[in-house]
């Protein structure tokens, strides 16, 4: 009886292990994400002048993570968390330069700032506006957050 009962904590013991090795190089291969969310729109250029001061935008917000946060104008938009979220959003522009600017974070902290400039009227100059895009990654070593500026 306590041969059967070593062999059966043996093979226990084998089983646990052989499964550790068929699981591990999937675990130690898993590449963290550093990729930030793209926010895609057809609606908006970086700058432009608009007649009418009304403009419904969609914006796709696109990642291979869960999208968790968006802000547009610094206003949190409600919607559920996803790998592609869609958001229409209605703009009422003032009279002068108007900025739009979006934020997108996912699950992993990555997040990307978009901003738009529009002017409402045709006698406004948009040239002297400075628009980017900002791509915040995570640093693997220190966990800080670097930040990449792309024109």
């Amino acid at each position: 009886m306590k041969v059967s009962l070593k062999i059966k904590n043996l093979f226990r013991k084998y089983a646990v292990f052989a499964l550790l090795i068929a699981l591990l190089p999937g675990i130690l291969l898993a590449e963290e994400d550093t990729n930030a969310p793209q926010i895609l729109t057809t609606d908006l250029i970086r700058k432009q002048i608009l007649k009418d001061p009304e403009k419904v935008v969609s914006f796709v917000f696109v990642d291979e993570n869960n999208i968790t946060k968006i802000l547009i104008n610094g206003v949190s938009q409600n919607f559920k968390n996803s790998d592609t979220v869609l958001i229409n959003k209605k703009f009422v522009f003032e009279a002068g330069k108007n900025i739009v600017e979006v934020i997108v974070v996912d699950q992993a902290g990555n997040s990307r700032k978009k901003t738009f400039l529009v002017g409402l009227g045709e006698e406004v100059d948009l040239e002297k506006g400075i628009v980017s895009d900002e791509e915040t990654k995570k640093d693997e070593k220190s966990k800080k957050y670097l930040l990449k500026t792309s024109f």
